[in-house]
């Protein structure tokens, strides 16, 4: 039975602790049981499918010892991914990336396939090639319908709402409510105060940072500048 690694990617840091990583293990698994030994995996979290191979932490891993196992003399024919779009969802990456492992002379199967085919493969014929490149451009394609769908959620919140992404002001949690209000009164009764006075003021206080630590008046200022006391 020929020897693999199996290679495992989710795009978002949120998917990490989801079922995504065990569901693409599960299916490789089904996928290798009766054909191939699964030596081992490699799991790239929160890594886009449009980064480059090489610059992918765990897939350059998977590369290394791969060759290394060969080089001591230990026999291993490849890579299964779940789905080609584990791979790269950007076609260009796809095509880079089975280049690299077409090279140093590294299969990559798919577990969707139901059939061992290399995706590396330069040699099979032109209409499999073709398959392989349609299936990476579709996938392509729907990352930017997925890119384009929630720009215009967003631009819809942002004219209901105001805003819908990015840091929120300051104030938006309880905590930072009650250091607001603070500050507040503070400017209320002595409008002149300098920041460094506001957060020696809060540090008497016991209201200390979200860390923690002592406030500064650099950290005043960037609440200031956040509720649109500050002027640019």
């Amino acid at each position: 039975m020929k020897n693999v690694f199996a290679y495992l990617r989710v795009s978002g840091k949120g998917q990490v602790d989801g079922d995504g990583p065990n569901r693409q293990r599960d299916s490789i698994a089904a996928f290798c049981e009766g054909k191939f030994q699964i030596l081992g995996e490699k799991f790239e979290p929160g890594v886009s499918g449009s980064v480059d191979a090489m610059e992918r932490p765990a897939f350059s891993e998977l590369i290394e010892e791969i060759e290394c196992r060969r080089i001591n003399g230990f026999d291993v024919e490849g890579i299964v991914v779940e789905r080609a779009d584990r791979l790269a969802r950007d076609l260009m990456v796809s095509e880079l990336l089975l280049r690299e492992c077409r090279t140093r002379n590294i299969k990559v199967f798919s577990a969707d396939r139901g059939e061992a085919i290399d995706l590396a493969s330069d040699s099979s014929d032109p209409t499999q090639t073709l398959v392989r490149q349609i299936l990476s451009a579709l996938s392509q394609w729907e990352k930017t319908q997925v890119v384009l769908k929630l720009r215009k959620a967003r631009e819809r919140q942002r004219r209901i709402n105001g805003r819908c992404e990015g840091r929120k002001p300051f104030g938006t949690k309880p905590r930072e409510k009650i250091i607001l209000d603070f500050l507040n009164r503070i400017n209320g009764l002595v409008p002149d105060l300098t920041d460094a006075a506001r957060a020696r003021m809060l540090n008497d206080a016991g209201l200390v940072t979200e860390s923690g630590r002592g406030w500064t008046r650099q950290e005043i200022w960037r609440i200031n500048k956040q509720v649109g006391r500050t002027k640019e």
